[in-house]
């Protein structure tokens, strides 16, 4: 079967739209070359951003507000295993494990036993140290 040459053929051997890049005005004259264009980019870009001159004196109020421990974290409470199975079972299965490689559907089946041993490991941490808890451990020992 023989082609007749189409419409779009002909359209395809006809020169292409050349891209033109306007000039750029640059103070009172045009900035035409690339060169030219980078220099006058160049100076707006250095007349705009400029640092900031304000010499405001440092509130002593807001220094010591900063310079506080803990200012946003609200007082931790002790976890149990109940707790811990809620959010567990919450978890999507099918999510994908973080950098420990622990997935929801590996925790979903920890036994019991060991959500115990969890809440045990975390609750030292999150109670504050006093002496009671160095006697006991010194007890331990």
């Amino acid at each position: 079967m023989d082609m007749e040459p189409t419409t779009f053929e002909g359209y395809k051997s006809l020169p292409q739209p050349q891209q033109c890049s306007p000039p750029i005005r640059s103070g009172s004259t045009w900035a035409r070359t690339d060169q030219e264009k980078s220099e006058a980019f160049a100076i707006h870009l250095s007349s705009v951003f400029k640092p900031n001159d304000a010499d405001t004196p440092e509130d002593p109020e807001i220094e010591a507000i900063l310079k506080q421990d803990l200012q946003m974290c609200l007082p931790l409470r002790h976890t149990t295993p109940k707790e811990l199975t809620k959010i567990i079972s919450k978890m999507n299965p099918n999510k994908s494990p973080g950098f420990d490689l622990i997935t929801p559907r590996l925790l979903k089946e920890l036994p019991r036993k060991c959500l115990v041993f969890l809440t045990i490991l975390l609750t030292p941490h999150l109670e504050p140290l006093t002496y009671r808890h160095f006697g006991r451990h010194l007890k331990l020992l």
